[in-house]
């Protein structure tokens, strides 16, 4: 028995749109890339073609078994929650309540999970059907040696003052799901409350997907003026990948000019990294204008850092580098003329 497990999860719009007509031959390939007898695992799609395509490939052409996952229910619990950023300490969203069904276990599955926004629900549905597909399946055991199955968390947090939400949404599709779970934190405050939110972004440039694409999800929501939200927004550029000289940043400047598209700003509520300002400082000079803003309210503060992977690993390194010995940014105003 050939040892791998594979799993098929939807692809975001920008991925189909780069890909075009070449969607069938790509489902067509990626199913076919394992050996005869393997396991492969169906989860969401948005398109019922691929499903077709993955089940006709893996069952009549090299014999697999194609299995589609079992879906993980929300059940729920009688707890109340509010969201407080400025509460200390401060408590985060509870997990989702969920349960799940097997003929694999003898009853079902009741678990809390700190597993936030419904696209979870559908990553974990996937997850508990291959456990549960290798526990009925022994032989199949052997699969976890090669497999390339991981859902690592979308949403990501830092607890300490200020509350950071970081997340990877860089198209439409993902955009929204970012979009969702804060309307849904916005929707848990306190009766009356008022939060400020501060959106932290750079974004990769790689069309036909545009930054109005992967922006407006985000930010339309936030264009009532009885909105119980007060946004400002930093834009700025991601530190280039080793290696891969065709991943750019949108520039600052166009950023900013979409955003104002979508939403009405002040000159106040805008800042854009100057371009005389070095890649990797840029991340940490937002933040600290974004600081500097929340030390003006007593309300409720919120960063979202986003738009790009890249910028989120750029948060990361950052964060080590803050716990150690302070390395200050040079400051541009600073610099003097040859």
């Amino acid at each position: 028995m050939h040892s791998s497990v594979r799993s098929h999860r939807g692809r975001s719009r920008s991925i189909r749109t780069f890909w075009g007509v070449q969607l069938n031959p790509l489902r067509n390939t990626k199913p076919g890339s394992r050996g005869p007898e393997s396991p492969s695992f169906s989860a969401r799609k948005g398109h019922p073609i691929v499903e077709v395509t993955a089940r006709r490939v893996v069952e009549g052409e090299i014999r697999g078994h194609f299995i589609t996952n079992t879906p993980v229910r929300p059940w729920l619990l009688d707890e109340e929650y509010q969201f407080s950023p400025s509460g200390r300490p401060f408590i985060p969203p509870p997990g989702q309540p969920i349960m799940f069904e097997s003929t694999s276990f003898t009853s079902p599955i009741y678990a809390k999970l700190p597993l936030h926004g419904t696209h979870q629900l559908h990553n974990l549905s996937l997850s508990l059907t291959v456990i549960s597909t290798l526990i009925a399946h022994p032989p199949a055991r052997s699969a976890l040696r090669q497999s390339d199955l991981s859902d690592h968390s979308r949403n990501g947090s830092i607890l300490d003052p200020p509350v950071v939400l970081v997340d990877g949404a860089h198209n439409a599709a993902s955009a929204e799901t970012l979009a969702s779970y804060i309307s849904e934190l916005v929707g848990r405050l306190n009766p009356g409350s008022k939060l400020h939110i501060t959106y932290v972004l750079a974004l990769s440039c790689s069309p036909p997907k545009t930054p109005f694409d992967t922006l407006s999800p985000i930010l339309s929501g936030h264009g009532s003026q009885n909105s119980v939200t007060k946004v400002r927004i930093a834009t700025l550029r991601f530190t280039p990948p080793d290696d891969m000289p065709w991943v750019t940043s949108v520039p600052p400047t166009e950023i900013r000019d979409t955003v104002r598209h979508l939403i009405r700003l002040g000159d106040e509520d805008v800042w854009t990294a100057p371009n005389d300002l070095p890649v990797n400082c840029q991340l940490q000079r937002a933040l600290e204008w974004t600081e500097a803003g929340h030390a003006e309210h007593d309300e409720g503060k919120l960063v979202v850092v986003t738009g790009s992977l890249y910028l989120v690993a750029d948060f990361y390194r950052l964060l080590e580098v803050l716990r150690g010995p302070s390395i200050p940014c040079p400051d541009p105003s600073l610099a003097i003329a040859d």
